[in-house]
């Protein structure tokens, strides 16, 4: 269960993040799990448009997260 939402200015941020993590986690179902966590976590989920961005960027590289940003 999701506690807090991610709110508009740090949701693009956030599934970024969500999708690096979830490309290590879960190789074989990550794409899934994104998109249920864009569903369940944002107060407003992104655009499927955005959503495929980020999907296929961080599935063309392996990246590394970025704990120090806020």
């Amino acid at each position: 269960m999701i506690k807090n939402r991610v709110d508009e200015g740090s949701r693009n941020n956030a599934v970024f993040q969500a999708a690096v993590f979830l490309k290590r986690y879960s190789p074989e179902e990550w794409k899934n799990r994104l998109q249920e966590f864009n569903a369940l976590a944002l107060t407003t989920p992104l655009a499927h448009k955005e959503l495929r961005q980020i999907t296929g960027s961080v599935n063309r590289r392996d990246y590394n997260y970025k704990c120090r940003e806020e």
